[in-house]
């Protein structure tokens, strides 16, 4: 019960603060895309793609003219190796619109940190924690084309290769023509954080299915590199609509 009041006027304070500062142009952070205690913890990707379709949406900070060639493929500068496990994403529909992408949380602050699930988020409290792009352009996805993907390896029997392997303790085995067989993957995940509540990641698993946080060997270079030729290139669109006709709605409420 003595929670209470400091509840209430937090409440309060957040409100003024909001609309005060909204109304004189300082900061215009959508309050609609925060997390709320009534809403999921995580939206369980795998569960809704079985009903539905979804579409996730990728800030860059070029302008639109550059981010697609002529054949309407990703140029090689838009997305690079070094950003692909974890690339960071957003889950359009429901609360997240399409010009949101503009407002980016800090690194190393709060905003970007991962939401508990409990905890009340009041946008008062982050008013220094993002920043405003002028300049922005909008990069989409149908998320079934990079979510559960298996990423092949396959070379033809090296015992130097098999050293490696075997060094690193990766999983592996010889096909019947010889070939050195193994495989990883990639995972789209909702990672909700205290600014945002519809971020996702692209998460990289290696040839042992443990998650890749950077291409620290030939390995998980050729899994990050497969990534981005054989999809995230080729399946970027400029246009939600290419990939879905309509977006539907999204269940991330507790108990519906």
């Amino acid at each position: 019960m003595q929670l209470l009041p400091q509840h209430l006027w937090k409440n309060l304070k957040n409100f003024l603060l909001y609309n005060y500062y909204t109304s004189i142009g300082k900061y215009k952070y959508p309050n609609s895309i925060l997390p709320k205690n009534y809403y999921r913890r995580i939206i369980e990707i795998d569960k809704i793609l079985k009903t539905q379709e979804l579409i996730t949406i990728r800030r860059s900070k070029k302008k639109e003219n550059e981010i697609f060639n002529d054949c309407g493929i990703l140029r090689d500068d838009v997305i690079i190796d070094k950003d692909i496990p974890g690339l960071s994403m957003n889950l359009l529909g429901s609360k997240y619109k399409i010009n949101y992408i503009k407002y980016v949380p800090k690194i190393k602050t709060k905003a970007t940190e991962e939401w508990n699930g409990i905890e009340a988020v009041y946008i008062s409290e982050f008013f220094k924690c993002y920043s405003v792009l002028d300049e922005y352009s909008a990069i989409f996805f149908n998320v079934s084309d990079l979510h559960n993907v298996n990423i092949p390896y396959n070379k033809k029997k090296d015992d130097s290769v098999i050293q490696i392997l075997r060094k690193l303790s990766l999983k592996y085995e010889i096909s019947e023509n010889g070939q050195i067989k193994s495989e990883g993957k990639a995972l789209v995940e909702h990672v909700p954080i205290y600014l945002n509540y519809w971020h996702l990641e692209l998460k990289l698993l290696d040839f042992n299915g443990n998650q890749i946080s950077k291409a620290s060997n030939q390995f998980n270079k050729h899994i990050v590199s497969f990534m981005l030729l054989q999809y995230l290139k080729v399946k970027a669109v400029s246009n939600p609509r290419i990939v879905i006709p309509s977006i539907s709605k999204i269940d991330y409420k507790k108990n519906s």
